[in-house]
């Protein structure tokens, strides 16, 4: 086993199997399955990144990290916002910080389109998307919710829409 730093968060495995992202309240570790030996044992960090969050348990944010085999999305809270960060895990040895935004709310989810093209974060008080290829946000909407509720799955993509909801409202766009 490993010890980590931090409280864990959220976990993902890239679909091709070959890495999996921890999210614990201070780092972001990366692990490289695809070297293990036969039977497992073997596990150790590859790499690891700073990305603290201000605030542990209910108040840490669901559904914190998510990856393709390119990149990985990563969500906490700050205060009373929410922090996105974006990772290409193509760059080298370790993943590159290739996009960063502050969102308005509390974190609530945070996923991929399935052709990995966009990436939609909802917070208690937004939604955005950001295009993966530009790095740009396409979409920002501001919900004009009070309040938030975490325990949901606040983001579902399609290949043609994304839907995202908060506390008390919700958004579909094609």
């Amino acid at each position: 086993f490993v010890l980590l730093n931090g409280s864990p968060r959220d976990l993902a495995v890239t679909p091709d199997g070959d890495t999996l992202l921890v999210h614990t309240g201070r780092r972001i570790y990366e692990f490289d399955l695809a070297s293990l030996p036969p039977g497992g044992g073997g596990l150790s960090i590859t790499n690891s990144r700073p990305f603290p969050a201000t605030h542990s348990g209910v108040y840490a944010g669901l559904d914190s990290v998510v990856c393709t085999n390119e990149f990985a999305a990563v969500i906490a809270p700050s205060g009373q916002t929410t922090r996105l960060r974006l990772y290409d895990l193509t760059s080298g040895t370790a993943p590159m910080l290739v996009y960063s935004d502050e969102i308005d709310g509390w974190p609530i989810d945070v996923d991929f389109t399935p052709d990995g093209a966009y990436v939609v974060v909802s917070s208690s008080n937004r939604y955005i998307v950001v295009d993966v290829r530009t790095l740009q946000t396409r979409l920002e909407v501001d919900s004009g919710q009070i309040g938030w509720f975490p325990w949901c799955d606040g983001v579902a993509v399609h290949p043609d829409h994304a839907a995202a909801f908060g506390d008390r409202t919700s958004v579909v766009e094609g």
